[in-house]
């Protein structure tokens, strides 16, 4: 895949670090080796450059299948909390005057073969499975559907300066090949999902359904994100923060909470990419 140069000076200026999300099937690992090919630095699920938060850990799992959805339901966790940090990291750089780190999230696909879109109804009703037997069922949520939600709450949630930088960092993008040149792609942002007619018809009936279900969370994103934007705490609730770190000679990175990180401020927290 190679992305028109012009679309990616469009979408995200002169920014040279970004983090992209997506569906796999709207190839969104492309999108990130197409952008490293204009020397514009990558992060995903599996590497940032920033302290990100804490995650929930597993407080239910039938044992029989405990690994494969610790996979499954740690691999969103570790998501939604970047997506939670990448907030707190562009806040502290807005107020600094630094540049932001623009967040792609790929949630439409147009090529030669097809034609691919958000699910929007089953972004807001699936939910997480609770054994092997569900994973593959369509109704329960996949990692995606999750990190789609976390950026909704963060934002329906937020206060008007939060709703302002968001707005400046999320960036939901369409993929659109061309019809000339084969594997070369269009990159253009399209409205939130959220603005959707149906969307928050279907966000109600979920609170409706899930209600007597919510239950409490180990570590509360919300609490975390609140006391790290104020101007008062900011940098002092370095509790919240685990670091990542870079553990083999062949570039695989793992994400580890370490504890010496529990007593420095966040500049201090050290991370080796």
């Amino acid at each position: 895949m190679q992305l028109r140069k012009n679309a990616v000076k469009k979408l995200i200026g002169d920014s040279h670090e970004v983090v992209v999300f997506g569906l796999r099937d709207f190839r969104y690992y492309g999108v990130m080796d197409a952008l490293n090919e204009f020397k514009i630095k990558t992060y995903s699920w599996e590497r940032v450059n920033f302290p990100v938060i804490k995650s929930d850990e597993i407080k239910y799992l039938d044992k029989k299948y405990k690994d494969l959805l610790t996979v499954r339901i740690n691999g969103a966790r570790e998501c939604k909390s970047i997506i939670t940090s990448l907030i707190i990291e562009n806040y502290k750089r807005m107020k600094e005057g630094s540049d932001l780190i623009p967040f792609i999230f790929c949630i439409g696909l147009k090529d030669q073969n097809q034609t691919l879109t958000l699910d929007i109804k089953k972004v807001a009703l699936s939910h997480t499975a609770r054994n092997i037997d569900e994973l593959n069922d369509s109704q329960f949520s996949s990692v995606t559907e999750k990190e789609l939600r976390r950026c909704y709450k963060i934002y329906a949630e937020g206060t008007p300066d939060v709703k302002a930088l968001i707005e400046k960092t999320f960036k939901f993008v369409m993929i659109q090949e061309d019809s000339q040149v084969e594997d070369l792609f269009d990159i253009e942002q399209i409205p939130p999902f959220w603005e959707d007619p149906c969307w928050e018809k279907y966000w109600q009936q979920r609170q409706l359904n899930h209600l007597s279900t919510i239950s409490p969370k180990l570590y509360d994103w919300r609490a975390m994100l609140t006391t790290c934007i104020d101007d008062t705490n900011f940098g002092h609730q370095h509790n919240f923060f685990r670091s990542t770190k870079c553990f083999d000679k062949d570039k695989n990175f793992k994400l580890t909470y370490d504890p010496s990180c529990d007593d420095k401020p966040i500049s201090e927290i050290s991370l080796f990419l």
